[in-house]
């Protein structure tokens, strides 16, 4: 251990780095020198406590990050004093609780991907949609999508860990049937179709997982990995992702939208080339400029947009690229 210690007086049960920012949840009621109600930030050179207190009621078990939206899943049924049962968003640097709202039981993990904010832990609902410990949501308004890979076990189903790599989400548990196949404490699930792909087999439990790479961490309380004598920890070697090239110029609505403080602009390249990003109000008056002739690679590209100074209004968001342009309206609101 080192010297760093913030100095925790209670559970911690979840970590989420951002910068030079630690957020962590737990069931603490003090940490890093200051009163926090089971969720803090912390500075991470030093471990101290930031002004950041969203205050949950009860115990934060889970944490994704979306954009300027930290998602928090739980035990808890009130976060800053408004009622929210397992599950709230809160504004990454105001630590003011959002309107976004998906009420359900436990939750144990959380994972976030473009504008789907994957569940899971121990309920039967979700945004009073029957859900059976896994569910994906929409991340702006918290509807329920209609992916479903629907895991069961006995006596009951609990997801205790998720991860993504590309299309794939990674979930451990306690479970033994998912997706209409026989998997048991671990499957991998495409994000998109709910379908299970090829994925090591456990013979038991799985509590926790991390990729990095072409590496799935797996640990949990389990006697084999693909009949192999390995205990409780493993590593397993993934297939290399194939990269998708879009075969044209792509612009996509930002997310969240409308926006408050922060919104992602997400755009595809067919080939790699220089790039103008800006942002106009109704007048045609250029707000912002992201990218300014910035040589980007073919591919998937999010780009980051502060609107918290903005005025409330309708914005235009136009892209420059390969001799093309695309445009889009954005929305902002207090």
């Amino acid at each position: 251990a080192t010297t760093w210690n913030a100095a925790s007086n209670g559970s911690v049960s979840a970590i989420l780095l951002r910068g030079d920012t630690l957020y962590v949840g737990g069931g603490f009621t003090q940490i890093g020198g200051q009163p926090r109600g089971r969720v803090a930030s912390l500075d991470a050179a030093t471990g101290l406590a930031t002004t950041w207190d969203p205050d949950a009621e009860s115990e934060v078990r889970a944490l994704a990050l979306s954009g300027n939206t930290v998602y928090m899943g739980g035990f808890f049924s009130t976060m800053g004093g408004e009622p929210r049962a397992g599950l709230a968003a809160v504004d990454a640097t105001t630590g003011a609780v959002l309107d976004w709202r998906a009420d359900t039981g436990f939750v144990n993990a959380l994972a976030a991907s473009g504008n789907t904010l994957f569940v899971a832990g121990f309920f039967d609902t979700i945004a009073s949609q029957p859900r059976n410990s896994l569910a994906a949501l929409d991340a702006t308004t918290g509807a329920v999508r209609d992916w479903n890979p629907n895991p069961i076990g006995f006596p009951d189903t609990r997801i205790y860990a998720l991860a993504l790599r590309g299309h794939t989400l990674y979930v451990g548990g306690d479970y033994y049937y998912i997706a209409g196949q026989y998997w048991t404490g671990l499957a991998a699930v495409n994000d998109s179709s709910g379908k299970t792909t090829n994925a090591a087999k456990v013979d038991e439990i799985v509590w926790s997982l991390a990729v990095d790479g072409s590496m799935l961490f797996v640990g949990g309380y389990f006697g084999s990995v693909d009949r192999l004598p390995i205990h409780s920890l493993a590593a397993v070697s993934l297939p290399e992702l194939v990269p998708t090239t879009p075969r044209s110029l792509a612009l996509a609505q930002s997310a969240p939208n409308p926006a408050r403080t922060t919104a992602i602009i997400h755009f595809a390249l067919p080939a790699a080339s220089p790039v103008t990003l800006g942002v106009y109000d109704v007048q045609g008056r250029r707000i912002a400029l992201l990218l300014d002739h910035q040589i980007q690679p073919a591919g998937e590209h999010d780009v980051l947009v502060q609107a918290d100074r903005w005025k409330p209004g309708v914005y235009f968001y136009r892209l420059e690229a390969a001799g093309r342009t695309a445009t889009r309206k954005m929305i902002v609101v207090q």
